[in-house]
């Protein structure tokens, strides 16, 4: 893991390879000092103590500084956590991104006259450290900071003359050839040439440079070779964030595997996936970009602007979206296993899947292209979940809350004769989830009812385009766009669902695998779970309550398959199992929509959906055989980013004896159909909406109809 950690930061222009420097010219040398190209008299410069492994390289360089490569080598091990909104915001080191700023912070913790035992050490190095070894004990990061602090622990590189005459520890510093320990690194690509000699005073690097440019600015990196170092360190940086904050629900068998938008921890295909949801002609208004900062993102906000992730994603944007590494740079599998020994992980635990009526699952079309929470740690109020750690376990708690002010019992005026009014609260739930980049293992449940619970393994190496996950548990049963709340067919979505259940969740095993092609991707849950059975031999089924008691259970086996490309989504679900009374079910369900086609005009703007759903009940015995058929159509346009109208209308029909969709002879207060129209505002975790529900039964017409205002929050 070292070796392969020292390739990726070689590629990236963090480090490169040690290579013995021209000897220093001894004109002008002081007399007394050494002399050029000469090992340095222990007296005048003792040399760190060599560690097994190590040979000594002679490096006649001015003092290390730190604006360049020190910093950018903190910001990369450090600044994801000691950072604003990190997992350890609160403690004493906190870095911004600004040189002089954070010198002055990361100053506090050095020890100049033990440079071994200074806290910036042993505290990265995993000594007392909450977040563990973050940079590896006699790697190259470690050399570099140490010789930062020997070296003064100076902001700049370059010293006074006047400065340099008066004090022989600064002449030292800046003259002598300092003694470093090196591990032997592989050969540098052929396709970079070794670098020049530095002069010997070089001038200091830009503070907004890159880490490639800071390295080119010394002479550490051959400027023909900047351009590509600096394009593989914005995409290994993009790559790390979106491990950090997307791959835990985006992920195959994640609350968001089944999105258009899905992460395998693999850096090109990651990046390859995010460019899709990109806008070449104005990055500034890509869909990745909305999602990021929790416009209309079920997951809400992901990176606040001026945030780490923030700001790399509007740099790697700015760069064209760089997805492939040029040539030599480590293979994908490399960079994936270098990230994670660096500890850059996804401990992050999912959203809960399907939230709130406003998000696009709950409109029964697929969830756009989005990131999930950030990994850093949000306060209830930035919908972000709260972040734990127990029993050394990353764990994310989640949260959906809400309170309906609604109008009932009214067929035309809600402020009518007969028309009441109810105050409701629907959802109340606490989610937790686990789950980690590197770990196999997850784990996501609902505490507050126990309504699903689920734990799942990856099975077999990480490659690029391919993934394979098992679960067990109170399984949320993959059937139809969304399990949780969301099912539309019918019209209805969430509690107020009138074919299955708000919740279908069944104790069963799944496994889930998806593969990528080209511009397609296609997945598929195979499970088996407990399923309905019938109360008596001539009953008529109900597929929301008559569930197979557990002393008695039915097995009920099934199959969703889904593909998508572009801004299109597709799926197919088939449900079988045995009702006794020698019956059985067959259901199945057929799912298309469009979502936000971007750079097309008005298709960028709207939402469509549809979707058919047919449970079959035949077979032997003194029952009839019988079908239940329910629909749903949807339109939804945004106005604003955070404002949207959305129109559904759908079918719904019990017990057909023929026909395609509904026997007439057979109407009822069960069949008919509903239509609502819906007015959604939502500002981050916060979501206000205004729907009107007219329902219309086919026969024995009800005054149902609901006028609901709907206030949520979800973190």
């Amino acid at each position: 893991q070292e070796e392969t950690r020292r390739k990726l930061l070689e590629q990236v222009g963090l480090e490169k390879q040690d290579k013995t420097s021209p000897p220093e010219p001894s004109q002008g040398r002081e007399p007394g000092a050494p002399s050029a190209g000469s090992q340095p008299d222990a007296a005048v410069a003792p040399a760190p103590a060599a560690e097994p492994g190590f040979k000594p390289v002679v490096r006649p360089t001015p003092a290390t500084a730190f604006v360049g490569a020190v910093h950018e080598a903190l910001l990369t091990s450090c600044r994801p956590c000691h950072a604003v909104g990190g997992i350890a915001a609160t403690t004493r080191l906190r870095f911004d991104g600004a040189a002089v700023r954070d010198h002055a912070v990361t100053r506090r913790f050095v020890d100049l006259a033990a440079p071994r035992r200074s806290l910036l050490l042993t505290k990265a190095t995993g000594v007392a450290h909450g977040g563990g070894p973050t940079i590896a004990a006699g790697g190259e990061i470690h050399r570099r900071l140490l010789q930062w602090i020997i070296d003064g622990a100076e902001a700049e590189a370059t010293r006074a003359a006047s400065s340099a005459a008066t004090s022989p520890q600064a002449a030292r510093r800046s003259r002598t050839p300092a003694v470093v320990p090196s591990l032997p690194l592989p050969a540098a690509p052929s396709a970079v040439p070794a670098a020049p000699a530095p002069p010997a005073a070089a001038a200091p690097a830009d503070e907004g440079a890159t880490a490639a440019g800071d390295l080119a600015a010394a002479g550490e990196v051959p400027a023909a070779a900047t351009d590509d170092a600096a394009a593989r360190a914005l995409a290994v940086g993009m790559h790390v964030q979106l491990v950090r904050a997307c791959l835990p629900c985006h992920r195959s068998g994640g609350p968001a595997g089944l999105t258009r938008y899905t992460l395998e921890g693999v850096l090109e295909a990651d990046l390859a996936a995010s460019r899709r949801f990109v806008d070449a002609a104005r990055s500034s208004g890509s869909p990745l970009v909305a999602k990021a900062e929790g416009l209309q993102h079920g997951g809400g906000v992901v990176w606040p602007k001026q945030s780490a992730g923030h700001e790399s994603l509007r740099a790697w944007l700015a760069a064209g979206a760089p997805s492939e590494l040029a040539a030599g740079a480590p293979p994908a599998d490399e960079v994936s296993a270098a990230l994670a020994s660096t500890k850059i992980d996804a401990e992050t635990a999912a959203h809960a899947p399907g939230k709130a009526e406003a998000t696009p699952a709950a409109a029964g079309v697929a969830a756009p292209p989005a990131a999930a929470p950030s990994s850093a740690p949000s306060p209830p109020g930035r919908h972000g979940g709260v972040h734990l750690s127990l029993l050394g376990q990353e764990l994310t708690l989640n949260g959906r809350f809400d309170v309906n002010l609604e109008r009932r019992g009214f067929g035309g005026d809600p402020f009518g004769d007969g028309s009441h009014t109810a105050l409701q609260s629907y959802h109340h739930f606490v989610f937790l989830g686990r789950q980690s980049a590197e770990d196999p293992f997850v784990l996501t449940a609902e505490l507050t009812s126990l309504e699903f619970y689920e734990a799942g393994v990856r099975l077999g190496p990480r490659r690029r385009g391919v993934g394979l996950h098992v679960r067990a548990g109170k399984l949320l049963v993959p059937f139809g766009t969304e399990p949780l709340f969301h099912q539309s067919y019918g019209g209805h979505v969430g509690f107020d669902q009138r074919v299955l259940p708000a919740v279908w969740a069944a104790e069963g095993l799944a496994a889930s695998g998806h593969l990528e092609v080209a511009d397609v991707t296609l997945s598929a849950d195979v499970y088996g779970v407990r399923g309905h059975a019938l109360r008596d031999a001539d009953a008529v089924l109900n597929l929301q309550g008559d569930l197979s008691p557990v002393d008695d259970a039915r097995p009920a086996l099934g199959l969703r398959l889904r593909a998508a490309f572009a801004s299109l989504t597709g799926y197919y679900s088939a449900y079988f199992n045995p009702l006794g009374h020698d019956r059985r079910l067959f259901m199945q369900a057929l799912d298309l929509s469009l979502w936000r086609w971007r750079g097309l005009p008005v298709l960028d703007r709207l939402v469509l959906g549809v979707g058919l759903l047919r449970a079959d009940v035949s077979g032997g015995g003194s029952g009839v055989d019988h079908f239940h058929f329910a629909s749903y159509w949807l339109a939804r346009v945004y106005a604003f980013e955070w404002l949207s109208v959305q129109y559904r209308q759908g079918l719904r029909t019990f017990d057909n004896k023929r026909n395609l969709t509904f026997d007439g002879r057979r109407r009822g207060v069960e069949d008919g159909s509903t239509h609502n129209l819906a007015v959604v505002a939502r500002y981050r975790g916060l979501s206000v909406a205004l729907t009107h529900f007219l329902n219309l039964e086919k026969a024995d017409e009800v005054d149902d109809d609901l006028l609901r205002l709907a206030v949520a929050y979800e973190f």
